[in-house]
């Protein structure tokens, strides 16, 4: 079965592809058909996820799986979630995330840096289903980053139990406990349930 993957962001790809073409798809993303990435005007992760899914399949008529995910600071998210769904340009608006972690703790002001990353991930066919699953990984923000990777926030921050950073981890240690690993787990999961996957049934 062909999927495209309705991303342009080439780490997201690379977390996703390997546990899909595992699965058994035939895996495709939004670079090799060149799609315009729509506005991502959604108050929620799976709103946003739906808009990218459904401007993916209008443009391509293929399944698509698509993604919304951000960091969550719990000490600025009283009555919001901050950053939550505007992670990215957030982040992108301050000059990219060294500047963001430091407006963060800047906004903190000597409180607790608890956080943690929720990923949706909905799939959708053509017929119009959905499958929709979602994970959270809990961690605390630092102000240093560790580790190579450099994508994201992971380089500052630290995965709750685990005591490394994201970016401390190779590629499969990250799947293993990333909140995209996760939910894309849960994803197939609830696919094979339905054997919608022979491969993994």
């Amino acid at each position: 079965m062909k999927l495209l993957i309705a991303s342009q962001n080439a780490h997201k790809i690379e977390e996703l592809k390997p546990f899909l073409v595992t699965a058994g798809f035939d895996v495709h993303d939004a670079r090799e058909y060149k799609l315009a990435e729509p506005d991502e005007d959604g108050k929620s992760f799976i709103a946003n996820a739906r808009i990218k899914a459904r401007a993916a399949m209008a443009a391509t008529q293929m399944a698509v799986l698509a993604d919304d995910s951000g960091l969550v600071i719990k000490n600025l998210s009283a009555t919001e979630d901050f950053p939550g769904v505007d992670t990215a340009p957030y982040a992108k608006s301050l000059g990219g995330h060294v500047h963001a972690v430091k407006d963060i703790f800047t906004r903190l002001n000597g409180r607790s840096a608890e956080c943690h990353y929720t990923s949706v991930l909905i799939l959708l066919y053509p017929d119009g289903r959905e499958v929709i699953a979602e994970a959270r990984v809990d961690g605390m923000l630092h102000t240093e980053p560790k580790g190579t990777g450099t994508f994201g926030f992971d380089p500052w921050f630290e995965i709750k139990d685990v005591g490394k950073r994201f970016a401390e981890l190779n590629a499969v240690e990250k799947n293993a406990l990333s909140h995209r690993g996760l939910a894309l787990k849960d994803l197939l999961r609830q696919l094979k349930d339905d054997r919608e996957l022979r491969a993994v049934s």
